[in-house]
């Protein structure tokens, strides 16, 4: 078949130009609808996820007022103060080596006659005094003596009361550790 274009040029223009506008208002609108659905549906996505960020926020109110929530954080306190506990355990354990040594030699030292009645120590001063009984002076003596020589304690002062009686004698000993 024998297309004939019998139309003058104009017209031939004005109606290319009309299937040109005719196509491109055919693509935009394609365009367009397709923009449309794009988006309706990031606003649907939208809505959906902010019915879901309300739901997952009422779900974790619940939780933190349920006793679930309540005894974990219960458990946390008691942990934490458990912790603080072994702490202080370990720092009385490290402290406690010493002493124990200390009151070990000062029960070696001590003779069969002489009865301790109280050891006192000041940690923050590292001072401290030792009270008893002493049935005889001599022996007080020779308890001065031997804690004079031991590897833990210094500065040994015995005031001249200690010395008065020679029998029956209630002292006091001052003392540093080394």
């Amino acid at each position: 078949m024998i297309k004939l274009n019998l139309l003058p040029a104009e017209e031939k223009k004005l109606l290319q130009t009309e299937r040109i506008f005719s196509c491109l208002f055919r693509y935009c609108k394609r365009i367009f609808i397709i923009l449309v659905v794009f988006v309706l549906s990031l606003a649907g996505i939208w809505i959906f996820l902010q019915i879901q960020i309300k739901k997952e926020e009422k779900a974790l109110a619940e939780l933190e007022k349920s006793n679930f929530s309540q005894e974990i954080k219960s458990f946390e306190k008691e942990i934490e103060a458990t912790n603080k506990i072994i702490a202080q355990l370990k720092e009385i354990q490290k402290e406690g080596l010493l002493y124990s040594r200390i009151l070990e030699d000062l029960s070696l030292i001590t003779a069969d006659n002489i009865q301790l009645s109280s050891f006192i120590f000041d940690k923050k001063t590292n001072k401290g005094s030792i009270s008893g009984y002493a049935l005889e002076r001599e022996s007080f003596l020779a308890f001065k003596n031997s804690l004079e020589k031991s590897p833990y304690f210094s500065e040994i002062n015995s005031p001249i009361s200690n010395l008065v009686k020679s029998t029956d004698n209630n002292f006091v000993i001052s003392f540093s550790l080394k």
